[in-house]
């Protein structure tokens, strides 16, 4: 377990490192372990309304510093990095709701 100030100093860089989709991105890819980033990423543009050049940007950010893998049709997974933050955000700063895209960040700064 984490004390309060690892936890402030995780939310820290949480805040400042990722943006809400960025994040929302991590948690989609960690849910869906058998569809490509093209896939994921259509459905995420559906349903939180973004614009799927945004969310095409920021997965290629996250593969650039070895956050996700995806390409040439092949399934979109986390990395080893990338399955350490999603655990260290649902386990520290996740309530058990989803992500949303109002309140992503906020919720994040909320939490402690």
């Amino acid at each position: 377990m984490l004390s309060e100030e690892q936890k402030q100093a995780l939310k820290r860089i949480f805040v400042r490192a990722f943006n809400r989709n960025q994040l929302l991105i991590l948690e989609e890819v960690s849910r869906n372990s058998e569809k490509t980033i093209s896939s994921l990423l259509r459905e995420i543009e559906k349903k939180y309304k973004i614009p799927l050049s945004t969310l095409k940007l920021n997965a290629k950010i996250l593969r650039e510093i070895g956050l996700i893998s995806f390409g040439n049709s092949s399934v979109a997974r986390l990395t080893n990095v990338g399955k350490m933050i999603i655990q260290i955000f649902e386990s520290e700063f996740k309530s058990g709701k989803s992500l949303t895209k109002e309140d992503l960040k906020e919720n994040l700064c909320k939490k402690f």
